[in-house]
């Protein structure tokens, strides 16, 4: 897979401000809905359109169990514990090794996406969520794990995901010597597109 970078522009607020880092960013209504970091409400790492705009949270430690839903009215954050708990149990890992950090919509399902830590052996995986039911009550299914490669030596895990129109997947993986699902190292970047349970292509970055 080939990419190539036509154009770049600078993030702001309404107010001004630079958008210093998006751990979520996807397009809403007229603009972005973007989660700047981990400094803001409980590590939001996940966002997506419900059809509200959604932002949720990686579910790596107790504080990071939110979800916020935003509509042009009103503004509402959730308590998603018990539902980071049943993902957990569906993906058969522990609750401290739990980072969901990417998810898109597919098929009337949110599709969300586990980042792992390929080097103990727990590699990235996703489970699916009807969206018939709200998120608080619905029972995570059909996990799927990946097997990505590495680079430099450090396994690939799954950072962000965007569903594409002709039933693709397109999903960032960095290769990050962390020890754990929630602490930051330097990373490799590398972009790939799935289709079902297989990966189609992939494109390799570099180090920064």
């Amino acid at each position: 897979m080939r990419l190539e970078i036509t154009a770049t522009r600078s993030l702001a607020f309404t107010d001004g401000s630079p958008v210093r880092a998006a751990s979520a960013i996807v397009a809403y209504a007229d603009g972005w809905l973007i989660a700047q970091d981990d400094s803001t409400i409980g590590a939001l790492e996940a966002a997506c359109v419900l059809p509200d705009g959604t932002v949720l949270g990686s579910g790596s430690s107790p504080t990071r169990c939110r979800g916020i839903a935003l509509s042009e009215a009103a503004r509402r954050v959730e308590d998603l514990t018990a539902l980071h708990t049943r993902v957990a149990a569906t993906l058969t890992v522990p609750s401290d090794v739990l980072n969901l950090e990417g998810a898109c919509v597919v098929g009337g399902r949110l599709r969300w996406f586990h980042r792992g830590l390929p080097a103990p052996g727990r590699p990235s995986a996703r489970v699916d969520l009807p969206l018939d039911v709200p998120l608080g009550q619905v029972e995570p299914r059909d996990v799927l794990r990946y097997d990505l490669g590495s680079a430099a030596g450090v396994g690939l895990a799954v950072t962000d995901a965007v569903a594409l129109d002709d039933g693709l997947e397109f999903v960032s993986a960095a290769a990050e010597d962390s020890p754990n699902s929630y602490d930051d190292a330097a990373p490799a970047l590398r972009p790939g597109c799935s289709r079902g349970t297989r990966v189609v292509s992939c494109a390799r970055g570099s180090r920064p």
